[in-house]
C-alpha cells in the first residue's frame, strides 16, 4: 500500500476499482469514437465557402433544403452535403448574375432604339 493510501484511508476503497464499461467493450466495433465521429457543418462554417452572409446561407438552406435543418436543434450537415450545397448555391448564383446582365441589357438595347 502507498503511503498516500495510508495517510487517506477513504481512498483505499476506490484504488483497484476498473470501470466495468472499458472492460465490456468489445474489440472492433462499430461505435462511433470521438477520432472516428463524423464532422457536421454549421452555416457558419460554410459563410466562407459561399461568400455569403450567414443568414443568405440560413435562408438559402431553409429554402432549398428544408430537410436538413429541425427547429430548435443544431445544424447537422455532412461533408457531402455541404460540398452539393457549395456546388448548388454558386451555380444559381452565376444564374442569377446571368439573368441581370440579360435584363440590364436588354433594356440598355430598348433605351437605344
Amino acid at each position: 500500500m502507498t503511503t498516500l493510501t495510508k495517510q487517506l484511508p477513504h481512498l483505499q476503497k476506490h484504488q483497484n476499482t476498473i470501470k466495468p464499461s472499458i472492460l465490456n467493450k468489445p474489440v472492433g466495433t462499430n461505435a462511433p469514437t470521438p477520432a472516428t465521429a463524423i464532422r457536421s457543418f454549421s452555416p457558419k462554417e460554410l459563410v466562407p465557402r459561399l461568400g455569403a452572409s450567414e443568414q443568405m446561407v440560413r435562408i438559402f438552406l431553409r429554402k432549398h433544403y428544408p430537410q436538413i435543418h429541425v427547429k430548435n436543434k443544431s445544424w447537422n450537415i455532412s461533408p457531402e452535403m455541404a460540398k452539393q450545397i457549395e456546388t448548388d448555391y454558386k451555380n444559381r448564383a452565376a444564374a442569377r448574375l446571368a439573368e441581370k446582365r440579360l435584363r440590364i441589357e436588354k433594356e440598355l438595347n430598348e433605351a437605344l432604339q
